[in-house]
């Protein structure tokens, strides 16, 4: 599960989060509708208790010599018509005048009673005869308040249950509809999370931000974000440093900075811009900048969104610059000092042979260049002038001594 995206663990844990739910849900609801279906049924047997309690002819047939022979036919026939399990007319001393069964007439009542003997009306579920059921009991009372029978009437807990289970295909709807609409929510939830996240896990996205901000604060060049509403919304230490910011975290409008108006045109109108040069109050400033386009993922579509924003970089030139005016006008010094020199060299070579030629030394012909001519000698080639301190200024001033074949 580690190597998992963080929207993949995200649809995960929302989609068990959901069944959860949803069983808790089904729990709840089918508790409450069994609840419902007790409480309903317990307030159907205690109208009826109370009606039948409440009857002159019991009381009249309860008094008299033979009570089961009046009131069984007509417990009988209220069973039938009201689709009662049983009803029980029974003495104070639990005996039972009346019965669905007519072999258990005469026998003891099996249930609570206590409430039913102080004159109070009573609701509770008991395994009787029939099996567990839920009964009320209810006292017959004459004109002077005493209890002179009880009433007991109930349904059986198993027909109590096809009540309870008919609501059980509601529950199972909503429990399904439930876990449906959640989990298509978390789908779609998942989806916008591996958009934003670039389908990265957790381990991933923290070392991208941790690799992120160590480049973001160790280039030597400033670094801005500015979202597509031109707002900077992230910088690096050397940003702030040549644009003057004071390294607030919070976003920071473009057209609020104090910078030349160039440069706010640049970082609000998102446009791409290479190697372009803004000027500050004291800097001067190389400008790049790209628009900030999500990367393709393969095997993808790619985003529907454009650029979220703009990537700029700003580089100081200012001691480039001046560095570059120094070395410009160190170099047009150092050709004007060649060119000087180069002059008076050519001076000092002119000055010195005219005073040699004024001497009595043979000049050199004009008519071909490294030769020397005069009356008495005829036209030769003169070498270089010597190292001996006697040797003429110029080159060409010294004849070569001429060399013989077979000569040492």
């Amino acid at each position: 599960m580690s190597r998992w995206s963080l929207a993949q663990q995200f649809f995960v844990a929302q989609l068990l989060f959901i069944l959860v739910l949803a069983a808790s849900l089904s729990v709840i609801l089918y508790a409450d509708a069994e609840q419902g279906v007790n409480d309903a049924t317990a307030e159907r047997m205690l109208a009826v208790a109370t009606a039948i309690a409440l009857e002159p002819a019991v009381l009249e047939a309860v008094e008299g010599p033979d009570p089961s022979a009046t009131l069984q036919p007509y417990a009988v026939d209220v069973m039938d018509r009201l689709d009662v399990d049983f009803i029980t007319i029974m003495d104070t001393d639990r005996t039972r005048l009346t019965h669905r069964n007519p072999e258990q007439i005469g026998r003891p009542y099996i249930g609570s009673v206590s409430e039913a003997l102080a004159g109070r009306t009573q609701t509770e579920t008991y395994a009787g005869t029939l099996g567990p059921s839920i009964r009320s009991i209810v006292p017959v009372v004459d004109d002077g308040g005493t209890v002179r029978a009880m009433v007991a009437a109930g349904i059986t807990v198993d027909r109590a249950a096809i009540a309870r289970n008919a609501q059980l295909p509601l529950v199972a709807f909503i429990a399904l509809g439930a876990l449906a609409l959640g989990a298509l929510a978390s789908y779609l939830l998942s989806r916008r999370l591996r958009d934003a996240t670039l389908g990265m896990g957790p381990a991933e996205l923290s070392r991208t931000f941790v690799f992120y901000d160590s480049v973001l604060h160790s280039v030597r060049e400033g670094l801005l974000l500015t979202d597509a509403a031109g707002c900077l919304v992230l910088y690096n230490d050397q940003a702030a440093r040549l644009l003057g910011l004071d390294g607030t975290r919070k976003p920071i409008p473009a057209s609020h900075l104090a910078v030349a108006p160039s440069l706010r045109e640049l970082l609000n109108s998102g446009r791409r811009a290479r190697d372009e040069v803004h000027l500050t109050e004291s800097r001067v400033l190389v400008v790049n900048q790209e628009p900030a386009v999500p990367p393709s993922i393969p095997g993808r579509t790619a985003p529907p969104h454009g650029a979220l924003g703009t990537v700029t970089t700003l580089r100081d030139h200012t001691e480039i610059e001046a560095l570059t005016g120094q070395v410009e006008t160190m170099r047009t010094l150092t050709d004007a000092l060649r060119s000087q020199t180069h002059e008076h060299a050519n001076r000092l070579h002119t000055r010195s042979c005219r005073s040699w030629s004024s001497a009595g030394a043979p000049t050199p012909s004009t008519s071909q260049p490294g030769t020397c001519s005069s009356p008495s000698v005829s036209p030769t080639r003169w070498s270089r002038p010597s190292t001996s301190p006697s040797s003429p200024p110029c080159w060409w001033a010294r004849p070569r001594r001429p060399t013989s074949v077979g000569s040492p």
